[in-house]
This record gives C-alpha cells, sequence and structure tokens, in this order.
C-alpha cells in the first residue's frame, strides 16, 4: 500500500489512513466503515472491489484496465494479503467473490482502437469464462463465447453471466 490513501468516513467523524507510521492510530479505536473514498496517487494507487466480513478488497493499480494484484486488507488493524493475479488475462469482465475468496473472469476486452475493433468483428475470436480460487491458484474453464460475458456473483455460490449462444442471462452453481 506504499503511497496511497484510504480514507474512512463514519458519520460526522472522518480519519484518513495516510501511511504505515499513522496505522497504529487506525488501530487504536477501530471504527466500523460505512463509506470508503480514495483519494488519487502519483501512480495510481488502489481501487476498491468489495467489502465483506470485516474485509476490504481492492486491486491495484487503479489506471487501466490490467490487474496486477487483488489485496485483502482485514480490519480492524488493516492487516493485508497480496494475491498476484498477473499472469491471468482480467481485464473488466470480472468480478469478486470476497467470501469463497474466488474470481470469475473472460479473457475477453473492449478494444479502444477502432481499427483493432473492426478486426476483431472480421475475425470473431472465441473468449473463454474462467473461475480462479485466489487461495489454491486452480483455474477451471466454465465457458467459451464470441462475445464478453459480464460475470458477477449473485451469492456466494452462485455465478450469472451473458448467455453465450443467445440473449439473456445464465446462472452457474460454483462449489
Amino acid at each position: 500500500m506504499s503511497g496511497s490513501e484510504c480514507g474512512i468516513h463514519r458519520a460526522e467523524t472522518a480519519s484518513a489512513l495516510r501511511s504505515r507510521k499513522t496505522e497504529g492510530a487506525a488501530k487504536e479505536k477501530p471504527t466500523p466503515i460505512s463509506q470508503f473514498f480514495l483519494a488519487p496517487t502519483q501512480r495510481g494507487g488502489i481501487q476498491p472491489l468489495k467489502w465483506a466480513n470485516s474485509t476490504f478488497w481492492v486491486r491495484d493499480p487503479a489506471v487501466g484496465v490490467e490487474i496486477h494484484n487483488i489485496i485483502k486488507m482485514e480490519t480492524p488493524g488493516f492487516r493485508t494479503t497480496k494475491f498476484d493475479v498477473s499472469d491471468l488475462p482480467i481485464d473488466d469482465d470480472f468480478d469478486l467473490n470476497p467470501v469463497k475468496k474466488k474470481i470469475v473472469f473472460s479473457d475477453y476486452f473492449e478494444p479502444l482502437d477502432a481499427d483493432i475493433k473492426k478486426e476483431m468483428e472480421k475475425s470473431k475470436p472465441t473468449w473463454t469464462l474462467f473461475i480462479y480460487d485466489l487461495g489454491s491458484k486452480s483455474k477451471q474453464i466454465l465457458a467459451t463465447s464470441r462475445k464478453g460475458f459480464n460475470p458477477r456473483w449473485v451469492d456466494e455460490n452462485t455465478i450469472a453471466y451473458d448467455n453465450p449462444n443467445g440473449k439473456g442471462r445464465l446462472t452457474k452453481a460454483i462449489p
């Protein structure tokens, strides 16, 4: 978390975790977090993902769409665990299950360049939907498609994603 700033807001009282030097002050009087905000940093910083069971999940970097790390911050104390996902083709087509410590993602990406987008429309590449367990580092293929999946966790054990063969959404139980 070096170089990042994480703000904590509760009712009318606000405090900010500015560096490891002030981390001790945050431990002295734990305050339930009801909202969070991030101040911009010079090198991108972190981007919030989820909150569950007194654990705050973020990704880095916040600049760009590639994800290098998913970070679990436990409260109180802000003890962190970093999960390196830089070898996975994760773009914006993903979602995190903070309870099961799993992500659902695809290798789909939306090109920003008009020429690349036209080329992709012609070539009709096949995209793959995966489940990845952050703890065991195991990856499983769930589906393939010629379009993005827009995957989301519906609950702790179920994902929903765009139907690869038509309209609507499909759901799948994930143990």
